[in-house]
C-alpha cells in the first residue's frame, strides 16, 4: 500500500471487534476494501437518478420486456424503499397501451407480477393480431 493509501487508511473508523471474533476488523480484507470504496467511489445523487427513472415510458413499438428491463435497470440506483412498487408504478403509468394501463389502475392493488403478466399478455396478443393482419394482407395481395 502506498503512502497516499496509508493516509486514507488512517482516517477510517473501524467497527469494534466483536467478542469471540477471530480477526480484528482492521485486518478484514472485505471491511478495508468496503471502506476504501466508500471513500473513493462518488456517492450517487438520488434525486438525479430518479429524474432518469420517472419520465421513462414505453417507446412506440418497444416490447414490454425491453421497457421492463430498462426501468428495472434505472431503479437500481434510485434507492427506493420499495423497488418492486416503484417498478410496478412506472410500468403501469409508462405503458404505451392506455387501455391496459387503465385496467391495471382499476385493480385494487396489483402486484408487480400481475402488472408484468398483464402487460406481457397484451403485448403478445397485439403482436399476434398485427402479424395475422400482415399475413392476411400478403395473401390478399398475392
Amino acid at each position: 500500500m502506498g503512502l497516499d493509501a496509508t493516509k486514507v487508511y488512517k482516517t477510517f473508523k473501524f467497527p469494534v471487534r466483536a467478542e469471540g471474533a477471530a480477526n480484528d476488523p482492521q485486518d478484514d480484507y472485505n471491511i478495508v476494501i468496503g471502506l476504501f470504496d466508500a471513500y473513493f467511489v462518488p456517492k450517487k445523487n438520488i434525486f438525479h437518478e430518479r429524474t432518469q427513472f420517472y419520465p421513462r415510458s414505453q417507446h412506440n413499438g418497444e416490447p414490454v420486456e425491453t421497457f421492463l428491463r430498462a426501468i428495472s435497470d434505472l431503479s437500481l440506483t434510485c434507492n427506493f424503499d420499495n423497488p418492486e412498487e416503484a417498478i410496478r408504478d412506472r410500468l403501469v403509468l409508462g405503458l404505451q397501451d392506455q387501455e391496459v394501463a387503465r385496467k391495471l389502475q382499476l385493480e385494487e392493488n396489483p402486484t408487480l407480477e400481475t402488472a408484468i403478466s398483464t402487460a406481457r399478455s397484451n403485448w403478445k396478443l397485439i403482436k399476434w393480431v398485427c402479424l395475422g393482419k400482415a399475413g392476411m394482407t400478403q395473401s390478399i395481395l398475392s
